[in-house]
């Protein structure tokens, strides 16, 4: 199952996200390291943003499991950011980054969403960092407290370029077809494949090779992809989700897909679904190792009660013969006390080497070691 969303989602869901203007924040939880979760408060009903660094942005039905200590980061997004209005979401370009607007009661807030590897989530005031989830120094910019908010160069934006404009652009890529799409028109793999698939081309071809009349099918494809009505599916495999995909594509056309209303539904279905697969998976696994402890436990226990009944036993045993010997035992300690008298341990002990009865005297306590 993929986990990033590209560029061309990003492109439709913001628009789905429009809804949520208006909407207020109730709370801000982190289900994981990487992930921040809004709840929101809208017509409605409640609601729940969900933001994974470097992955997907899409809005839930079902609060996510939470941690009882939120992190450093979700601590401070909750001040800044409980009861404040979302006014504006939109997408930067045609890039994976998002960016929604909240009113508070001083200003406004910016919260930037790095869907790219390898992410980040960013809150600026007037384009000023006031945190992140990540403190950055890379090549082209710094992303600390009080550092501007500098946005990644930007690639060429598709979403806004005229027709002769994505034409030529096409033609100046100077690349291999497939990888011109991905990167230079920012598609992506998947959606770069497709159109190769409904336009006949060849996904090796130099772009400078392309002949004016495929240009311009491969340009008409992109732009209808771009502006037509949408038909979310999710896409599976043997039963499980593969892919989400805004509309029908000639690459799943021999799988099972299952249509949604929206696209962010599609994301909803499978990334809470997957989200309660994971909190089952968890208590599965802290289920099964507090039965291997409480199993530990035993087993221990078990070898302590074994030890413990063998010397009871061997105890028992040795009790049980110093009773029924126990006239020849009185015998040979008054033997040995009478002899204490007159000669020392050292000659007592080599006068007794070789006794049937006495083995061994130590005479720096005083033991006296018989086999009975």
């Amino acid at each position: 199952m993929k986990e990033e969303v590209t560029a061309l989602e990003l492109l439709y869901l913001t628009k789905e996200f429009s809804e949520l203007i208006g909407s207020r924040v109730e709370k801000v939880y982190a289900p994981d390291d990487t992930t921040i979760q809004l709840v929101l408060f809208t017509k409605e009903g409640k609601k729940f943003l969900h933001i994974t660094s470097g992955k997907r942005v899409y809005v839930g039905t079902i609060k996510s499991a939470n941690p009882e200590e939120p992190t450093g980061f979700c601590s401070y997004l909750r001040k800044q950011l409980t009861y404040t209005k979302i006014i504006n979401i939109t997408q930067i370009g045609f890039e994976r980054i998002l960016k929604i607007d909240f009113e508070t009661k001083t200003g406004i807030l910016s919260l930037y969403a790095e869907l790219f590897s390898p992410g980040n989530i960013i809150l600026c005031e007037n384009n000023v960092i006031k945190s992140s989830l990540l403190q950055q120094t890379l090549k082209e910019r710094t992303i600390r407290p009080k550092q501007p908010y500098i946005l990644p160069e930007q690639r060429y934006d598709i979403s806004c370029a005229n027709h002769l404009e994505r034409k030529n652009h096409l033609k100046k890529a100077n690349k291999p077809l497939l990888k011109a799409l991905a990167t230079d028109f920012s598609l992506g793999g998947t959606y770069a494949e497709e159109i190769i698939l409904r336009t006949g081309a060849k996904k090796d071809m130099e772009t400078t090779d392309l002949s004016d009349s495929l240009s311009e099918k491969i340009i008409l494809e992109i732009e209808k992809i771009l502006l037509q009505k949408i038909t979310p599916q999710i896409v599976f495999e043997n039963t499980l989700p593969i892919d989400i995909i805004p509309f029908a594509m000639q690459k799943y056309a021999s799988f099972q897909t299952e249509e949604t209303e929206k696209l962010n539904t599609a994301f909803d279905k499978v990334y809470t679904q997957k989200s309660a697969d994971k909190k089952v998976q968890d208590i599965e696994t802290k289920k099964d190792k507090e039965i291997e402890k409480i199993q530990n436990t035993i087993k221990i226990q078990k070898k302590q009660f074994e030890k413990i009944k063998k010397e009871s036993d061997e105890n028992q045993r040795k009790g049980e013969l110093l009773y029924e010997k126990y006239h020849v035992v009185e015998e040979i300690l008054k033997q040995i006390s009478a002899a204490k008298k007159i000669m020392s341990f050292k000659d007592m002990k080599e006068k007794l080497k070789g006794h049937a009865i006495i083995k061994e005297i130590d005479e720096t306590n005083g033991d006296v070691t018989v086999e009975l």
